[in-house]
């Protein structure tokens, strides 16, 4: 749907896509936008063929991405991410969301998002935010505390490829998950079509990542950073005592 706005030249003008489901978020965010940028948005579906088709129709400034609550939806948004910026090399990308665990940041500038924004913030932290990602410069304040002032366009991805070895890749991520929820190398071979050997090798690097040597340790590392609850544990105590070589 598009926001009718009345021009007003005296503010610098914001042509953005919002992909989100819900249109009373939508209003409000272009409520706050519209207080510091000549507005026109279209709010969108997350769905790639409509973005494409929206951006070719008329240049766009902007993209952003509503995440959803739910882990695997969050990997489609981050997907979603990762083919909007095949076909869009340089076009900004702004996430927005809640409650986010320790590894959605690195992922999701890993993914190609220049930020990602915690809707818990203000609506003025939204718009420095959005001021400077349009600057060319990577916002967040998720793991990636204070990054670097940068003033080229294409700079984040330098700093993007530089934090993304630091973390989690959304394959070792995944691989992660299923091991926390009791599946072993086979069970996770079969769910994600890997040969066993390729899952093993995704296990010893998030393994040496994390800095653990057993499934112990990493059940402790995910219940110290909160990224599954305690209770579904069961399944993966009962091969504490693996280690990776």
């Amino acid at each position: 749907m598009e926001e009718k706005t009345t021009r007003d030249e005296s503010k610098p003008a914001l042509r953005f896509i919002h992909v989100n489901e819900n249109p009373i978020e939508a209003v409000g965010l272009a409520r706050i936008l519209v207080k510091v940028y000549d507005v026109d948005s279209t709010v969108l579906i997350p769905r790639l063929s409509e973005i494409k088709a929206r951006i070719q129709m008329k240049p766009v400034d902007l993209i952003i991405l509503d995440i959803p609550h739910a882990l695997e939806e969050k990997s489609q948004i981050l997907r979603l991410v990762e083919l909007i910026r095949e076909q869009e090399p340089l076009l900004p990308i702004l996430l927005m969301g809640s409650e986010f665990d320790v590894h959605i940041t690195p992922l999701a500038v890993q993914s190609g998002a220049n930020g990602l924004f915690d809707k818990s913030c203000s609506g003025e932290e939204l718009l420095r935010g959005i001021d400077r990602i349009l600057n060319g410069k990577l916002y967040t304040k998720q793991v990636l505390e204070e990054p670097p002032e940068v003033s080229s366009p294409n700079a984040y991805r330098d700093h993007r490829e530089t934090e993304s070895r630091r973390y989690l890749s959304a394959r070792e991520f995944q691989v992660m998950n299923l091991l926390l929820a009791g599946k072993n190398i086979a069970e996770i071979g079969r769910q994600i079509s890997l040969s066993m050997k390729t899952v093993f090798t995704y296990k010893k690097r998030l393994f040496e990542k994390l800095n653990v040597k057993s499934s112990t340790e990493l059940i402790k590392y995910a219940c110290d950073h909160e990224l599954i609850p305690v209770g579904s544990l069961d399944g993966l105590n009962r091969r504490d005592g693996e280690k990776v070589a």
